[in-house]
């Protein structure tokens, strides 16, 4: 195997890399083990092409399927979302009732170093978690829905 030898200089603002390989003589076995090596990874390539393009083949049929299962599905859009809406702006005021009697009982301030708007942030905050993760909530809305209806335009105004 020919041996390759580098060395480096400063040339202005950069370095150069000089690389250098000795001569190396070949035999006529070394020459058909080389060829014979190229043949080998050349096969090699052509079978990675045929499976990648077999690979393809079968990514783009699953695309097609999919699309046509999101386009059959997709009918059913507006029904689903104006239900989900029903949903929660029955589901939510309901439970906020409930769970904030809840906070109201089982809130303990920390030794008095809250202020008062402090303590009505924190309790609310208690209240957007306790729906949010509710099981009733979980199972009949969706994250779309109970991120819309419980943070960014809440059915419940701060309660506290």
């Amino acid at each position: 195997m020919s041996e390759m030898k580098r060395s480096f200089h400063q040339k202005g603002d950069v370095v150069v890399v000089k690389t250098t390989v000795e001569n190396e003589d070949l035999k006529p076995k070394d020459i058909l083990q080389t060829i014979q090596n190229f043949e080998q990874e050349l096969q090699k390539m052509d079978q990675q092409l045929v499976q990648m393009e077999a690979q393809r083949s079968q990514i783009e049929k699953n695309k097609a399927h999919t699309q046509e299962l999101f386009k059959d599905i997709s009918k059913y859009k507006s029904w689903a979302e104006t239900y989900q809406d029903a949903k929660a702006k029955q589901l939510i005021p309901e439970l906020a009732e409930k769970l904030k009697a809840e906070i109201e009982k089982d809130f303990k301030p920390e030794n008095g170093e809250q202020t008062e708007e402090q303590i009505k942030q924190t309790k609310w905050l208690q209240l957007q978690t306790r729906l949010s993760t509710h099981p009733e909530v979980s199972e009949s809305l969706n994250q779309e829905h109970i991120r819309k209806y419980v943070y960014t335009e809440p059915l419940v105004v701060n309660p506290f």
